[in-house]
This record gives C-alpha cells, sequence and structure tokens, in this order.
C-alpha cells in the first residue's frame, strides 16, 4: 500500500518570502505562525507542512494549492501480523 505526504515546491517558500517582505526566514516563520525549525523542515523536505500553514502560504502568495506543493508517494509502513488458520 501507498501513501502520500506533500513537499513543499522550493519556489513556494521563495514567493512567500517576496510577497511578505520578510528579509530572514525567522520574519516569513513569524508571518506563518510557525518555527524557524519548522520552516527549514518544510524547506529540506523532512516535514509536511499542516494544512494551516499551507493555507496560510497560499493566501500570502495567491497561489493555488498544486502549485506550492507536489506529491511524493512512498510505501507505507509495514505492520507484522499473524495469520489466524
Amino acid at each position: 500500500m501507498m501513501s502520500a505526504r506533500y513537499l513543499l515546491r522550493d519556489s513556494a517558500l521563495t514567493a512567500a518570502m517576496q510577497f511578505s517582505e520578510a528579509t530572514n526566514e525567522t520574519e516569513l516563520a513569524s508571518y506563518l505562525r510557525c518555527s524557524p525549525k519548522t520552516l527549514r523542515a518544510w524547506r529540506t523536505g523532512q516535514a509536511c507542512p499542516n494544512v494551516a500553514g499551507l493555507l496560510r502560504l497560499r493566501k500570502l502568495t495567491g497561489w493555488d494549492l498544486e502549485d506550492l506543493v507536489y506529491e511524493v508517494c512512498e510505501p507505507a509502513e509495514t505492520s507484522s501480523r499473524k495469520e489466524i488458520r
């Protein structure tokens, strides 16, 4: 079974920085109401933005959601199950 997660496009945070007139990532993180550490995790793909973060980015940039993120399919974690016979 495959599960999907959504990662930010590099251009999304660049555009957000320009539209917000933030001079650094700390200011942008404050505008997006997340920590600078979270913003770095979004940028590097270590974390996926939550819905609130995506909506703030959408409001800031005016972009559609599909322009902000791309979908990455990954194998779901498998759990070991014992078959009952």
